[in-house]
């Protein structure tokens, strides 16, 4: 059978990359297997502000692109767990505008890949709200997250603003209590959750740091993160440190003050999550940008560049440059490990990054 011709499928106009463009995408209301969505270019800062839009926070999956949305009236292919995501963020009876990187990304364009990259943090932080989805439910994580949703419903009757983890769990234990509840399940249920790819991902750190208010997804159930991020405490759960610091992060009100306070640095933040997952390695570093506090105007995300010559950069400013407080023989203990070198295609940099992280090589040397 023959293929269709090139022009027969969405592909992207071009931007404006020397300013704040950027696109979202309108998914048009209604129901069915193909989802129909438009569009269109705005700008994070100045005109088009005011435009409401939600961002979505998921995990690619599959690089397989064997699903079909239609973007203004031409296909598109995009990755199951995407599809499923569109399939239920679609409304019945209105549309609903949202900001997804596969899309209103031209993955194909390195040079507007770089540019996006640098305001996605602002994409974030200007969301009305960022929705994480964790993916399609099990039956244990829908026993869950409806009882989560309980524990939200009765929270609208209550003024819970300034309470203690101690009253949430008084509350939380009544709802235990009920006929209707089944703690086993849902302790299971969260546990699953939490082990879902989704808090692997290296790039839910920038998009959780930044959000604003945010909803978790499973399929069609849904809860708060001010909620879901107090859940591990009420089931007596204790979630791994990579995966307590994403919950650290969610908009709640025991939000930890430390993602706000300027100090995170670059070489802190590959040793905490530099074995975290991406698609592309140069991922690795230039996901942490949108939250690092002193690599800012320092290092850029470029796709035009190697692993390798991402990674040299990476070391020209983790031995050359000099910000604040951070000091030299911090930054070389703190990459005896990072993943990126664990990643790179080339032996010598790995070697490199062996030899240079051992605390005796003097900097002139380095």
């Amino acid at each position: 059978m023959a293929q269709p011709p090139d022009s027969y499928y969405f592909t992207h106009d071009p931007i404006d990359l020397s300013g704040h463009a950027f696109r979202l995408l309108r998914i048009l209301k209604g129901k069915g297997p193909v989802v129909c969505c438009e569009l269109f270019q705005a700008w994070v800062r100045g005109r088009d502000v005011a435009i409401s839009y939600d961002a979505l926070s998921y995990v690619w999956g599959s690089p397989e692109a064997n699903h079909v949305a239609k973007i203004n009236g031409k296909p598109f292919r995009i990755a199951k767990n995407l599809y499923d995501a569109l399939q239920r963020l679609q409304l019945a009876d209105k549309d609903r505008i949202v900001w997804v990187d596969a899309i209103c990304i031209d993955q194909s364009n390195k040079a507007e890949q770089g540019h996006q990259v640098d305001h996605m943090g602002d994409i974030y932080k200007r969301a009305a709200q960022v929705i994480y989805w964790l993916g399609l439910p099990t039956p244990s994580t829908k026993i869950c997250l409806d009882a989560l949703g309980m524990l939200q419903h009765e929270l609208k009757a209550v003024s819970h603003v300034g309470w203690t983890r101690q009253q949430w769990m008084e509350l939380w234990k009544e709802i235990e209590a009920r006929p209707t509840s089944f703690p086993g399940l849902q302790r299971e249920g969260l546990l699953q959750l939490l082990d879902r790819d989704w808090f692997r991902r290296v790039w839910i750190l920038q998009e959780v740091a930044h959000s604003q208010a945010a909803v978790v997804y499973c399929g069609a159930e849904s809860v708060s993160a001010r909620v879901f991020a107090i859940a591990p405490f009420l089931m007596g759960i204790t979630p791994e440190p990579r995966c307590q610091a994403v919950l650290d992060m969610m908009p709640s009100m025991f939000r930890k003050e430390t993602w706000s306070n300027g100090n995170r640095y670059l070489h802190m933040l590959l040793q905490s999550f530099g074995d975290n997952s991406a698609t592309d390695p140069r991922d690795l570093v230039y996901a942490l940008l949108g939250i690092s506090s002193d690599a800012i105007g320092h290092i850029y995300p470029d796709y035009n560049k190697t692993e390798a010559e991402v990674v040299d950069t990476v070391f020209t400013f983790l031995f050359h440059v000099k910000i604040g407080p951070t000091i030299k023989s911090a930054r070389i203990c703190c990459i005896d490990y990072p993943a990126m070198s664990a990643r790179c295609c080339s032996t010598t940099w790995k070697r490199r990054l062996l030899i240079l992280s051992q605390p005796r090589i003097p900097w002139q040397n380095a």
